[in-house]
């Protein structure tokens, strides 16, 4: 019994020895940038600035012309460190970069962006219902009435247009003439039913991985993939 207890044992360490290098070799690669105050600085510093998006990958291209920026999707082999400036739309696609870019020595984690406030954008619920709620008891609510929705539903301006959104692209309320219309008949819809919905799920989900989060958490992330 003895000699099974040892060698149960010797597997365990194994096992911790393991996953210790796992950990080493994920720090050494990653470098956390995410806290860098100028990032104007940070940019023309950086050897290889890489983009989810378009959008950005073309405003800094054409505001800094003389450094190498390149789409995520278009990441050559060649290259060996990289900085990643702006946020990925969703951790599906981070995680496809991860896998598909093994060959990469050093990364550093910029993930800067222009609209935090759509990244925070994580209502509740009950938030949710309590809206619907709202907007079904209350006939004749014009696009001028929102201000003062929101400021009732205790929603900032940008929450409560996001919420409009999602209830328009799911058929609770349609827009017409500039009045707030919603149909007898409520369809039989989810949230996950309005693309919109899912996007910002997918930005909230970045932020709190990515960004809200300590960096061993990151690299502990990463080591799943």
């Amino acid at each position: 019994m003895n000699g099974g207890k040892q060698i149960q044992v010797q597997l365990n360490l194994q096992d911790v020895e393991e996953q210790v290098l796992s950990t080493d070799e994920a720090q050494s690669r990653l470098v956390d940038l995410r806290q860098t105050h100028n990032i104007n600085v940070q940019l023309q510093q950086a050897q290889n600035l890489v983009f989810f998006h378009q959008h950005n990958f073309q405003k800094i291209q054409d505001k800094y012309p003389q450094l190498n920026c390149v789409l995520a999707s278009d990441l050559n082999t060649d290259l060996k460190k990289v900085s990643l400036v702006d946020r990925p739309p969703s951790l599906n696609v981070f995680e496809q970069f991860v896998k598909q870019n093994q060959h990469l020595e050093r990364i550093e984690l910029i993930f800067h962006t222009y609209y935090p406030a759509y990244y925070q954008l994580n209502l509740t619920p009950k938030v949710w219902h309590r809206c619907l709620k709202y907007f079904l008891n209350h006939k004749n609510l014009t696009i001028k009435n929102l201000a003062s929705v929101a400021k009732y539903l205790k929603l900032s301006n940008l929450e409560i247009k996001f919420v409009l959104k999602v209830f328009s692209e799911l058929n609770f309320v349609k827009i017409e003439n500039g009045f707030l219309i919603h149909p007898e008949k409520i369809p039989q819809q989810q949230l996950v039913d309005s693309k919109t919905y899912c996007q910002i799920r997918d930005l909230a989900a970045v932020q709190t991985t990515l960004i809200d989060s300590h960096f061993d958490e990151i690299i502990k992330y990463t080591n799943t993939i």
